[in-house]
């Protein structure tokens, strides 16, 4: 048989054991999620144990999810660590909390406006009720007064 046109299938993923002996690792259902123990730990009766790796380097990744790789994590800045970028995040916080706290701030600030603004309203709606009744009474002696002109002249061409 003629396999040159063929290129020869590899695993995605090997167990820990098979990595660390560099041997080809059969037991992973490449179809499912589920990883099947594979033959060499079945047959050294060993427990089969699979290791993230990283992206960059596919080196082990350390109990908390992270690698310590010296490959570029940031294009822009080869020089970037973990440690910069716990402290980038602190610093994020830190703003954050700043503008929420310059937020509520604003928020009181506008809430006490907003309450004097309230009395305002009211203050000038008791005035606008006040200036009407006003007007009503002044409208009723202006009233008067020109019924009492008009009665005058009446009674002077009357007589």
């Amino acid at each position: 048989m003629n396999n040159e046109g063929k290129k020869r299938s590899r695993a995605v993923i090997a167990c820990d054991e098979c990595r660390k002996s560099k041997k080809k690792c059969i037991g992973l259902n490449q179809n499912a999620i589920t990883f099947i123990s594979c033959v060499r730990c079945r047959k050294n009766n060993i427990e089969c144990i699979v290791t993230p790796l990283c992206n960059l380097c596919k080196k082990k990744l350390n109990s908390d999810g992270f690698c310590n790789c010296k490959k570029k994590r940031n294009p822009k800045n080869a020089s970037y660590s973990k440690k910069e970028e716990y402290e980038n995040v602190d610093e994020n916080l830190k703003r954050l909390e700043k503008e929420i706290q310059s937020l509520k701030d604003i928020q009181s600030s506008e809430d006490e406006k907003f309450g004097r603004l309230k009395e305002e309203i009211a203050l000038l709606r008791d005035n606008i009720k006040k200036v009407e009744e006003k007007t009503k009474s002044l409208e009723g002696d202006f009233t008067a007064k020109v019924k009492l002109i008009i009665t005058k002249k009446s009674e002077d061409k009357q007589a």
